[in-house]
């Protein structure tokens, strides 16, 4: 390592690896799938990148990331894509709040959700009995 790069606690340093890190998010692959690369390995690469001078600006780039707007948000969810800049707003996942539904749309939705198999009950104990030897 470079003595004269302070990797650890210079903000500007760390801002400009994490920008390069970045980039590895859902980075396009050989046959053009995203390629899931590991967010500690994003940053190893990106550190020996900023070592060897390469630098991130945003205001040259001529594509830009988009987040997956539904499920994980985070470097492993590959319907993020790059594309054009553009100033359209993007889609915000709707959450809903369980507070307003009904108690038979609530029913509905657990019913769901127990099919689905995201509630699962504990079974109950088994019958068992014990022998006792005099």
């Amino acid at each position: 390592m470079n003595p004269k790069i302070d990797y650890e606690t210079d903000e500007v340093i760390k801002a400009e690896v994490k920008a390069i890190a970045d980039t590895f998010i859902n980075a396009p692959g050989m046959s053009g799938d995203p390629m899931m690369v590991p967010i500690p390995l994003a940053e190893v690469f990106a550190k020996h990148q900023h070592m060897l001078g390469a630098r991130v600006h945003p205001e040259k780039a001529i594509i830009q990331f988009y987040a997956p707007w539904r499920g994980q948000r985070d470097a492993y969810n590959p319907s993020g894509y790059y594309g054009e800049p553009s100033d359209e707003p993007r889609p915000v996942p709707v959450i809903p709040n369980m507070r307003e539904y009904t108690p038979e749309e609530l029913a509905h939705i657990v019913g769901q959700l127990e099919e689905m198999g995201a509630i699962r009950y504990p079974e109950p104990p088994r019958d068992t009995a014990r022998v006792l030897l005099d």
